[in-house]
């Protein structure tokens, strides 16, 4: 996944230069839709949208809202199976504030170095309905994982105009401070104690992010399968926007 981004990074700063002559032609343009290429590539059935106004000459707001879904959910740990999928869901919601950089953003389609603050919020939400077998004793129940982030952080980027209506866009940079709330928890009536299991299963959900399972490496859940924490986060996207209004 790195190499991929690094190479559509690549991509992207060639064919900045290769536009750059005519960039000066294009239509000034205030409105963007934009979807969201980083999240269709790391998550499972995810349209994740978001519209770009421009409020001023260099100065544009954002707003994000889409689905998205944790895929791989079903190995939990190795007494575990799962016999049948419940929910699976997801989402993300956002907003920026975006301020270009008036040397780069002199054409008039909005594009070049841009930086500002963003906040975000993103949710997962999996039941699965298992069998736990201990020591030859099979009995059924319910996995229920529940993951919550919240972000607020300060990004810098470079939007690509390609044409007149269409760009693309990629954040490089995008330090935030960060809330986790991670909960999952093995549901039923059980002969023996959940709770070394619901480890197990915490540790296995971690490992879709790996970023946060270092965070949390050294930590258990009690009974309630939960926990929550503050610390560092960091985001990159790279989205296509098609443009549409112009000024006159």
């Amino acid at each position: 996944m790195k190499k991929l981004l690094i190479a559509i990074s690549l991509i992207l700063v060639f064919s900045s230069q290769s536009h750059a002559q005519i960039v000066d032609s294009f239509a000034y343009r205030k409105n963007a839709v934009r979807i969201e290429v980083t999240s269709a590539l790391l998550y499972r059935n995810a349209f994740v949208f978001s519209y770009e106004r421009m409020v001023k000459k260099n100065q544009s707001i954002i707003l994000t809202a889409g689905y998205q879904e944790l895929s791989g959910l079903s190995g939990y740990a190795d007494s575990i199976k799962a016999i049948s999928k419940g929910t699976n869901n997801g989402y993300k919601l956002g907003a920026e504030y975006r301020f270009y950089m008036a040397k780069e953003n002199k054409y008039a389609s909005p594009h070049g170095l841009y930086f500002g603050p963003y906040i975000s919020h993103t949710g997962f939400n999996n039941a699965t309905n298992v069998t736990v077998n201990t020591n030859g004793i099979f009995e059924n129940g319910t996995v229920n994982s529940n993951i919550r982030i919240w972000n607020v952080g300060f990004e810098m980027g470079y939007q690509f105009a390609l044409s007149n209506r269409w760009n693309l866009d990629m954040v490089f940079a995008g330090p935030s401070i960060s809330k986790y709330d991670i909960a999952t928890k093995l549901n039923g009536n059980f002969s023996f104690d959940p709770i070394s299991i619901q480890n197990q299963t915490f540790q296995n959900l971690l490992s879709k992010f790996p970023g946060l399972k270092t965070f949390f490496e050294s930590e258990t859940v009690g009974k309630s399968g939960r926990l929550n924490k503050w610390g560092a986060g960091f985001r990159y996207q790279i989205n296509i926007a098609y443009r549409f209004g112009k000024k006159k």
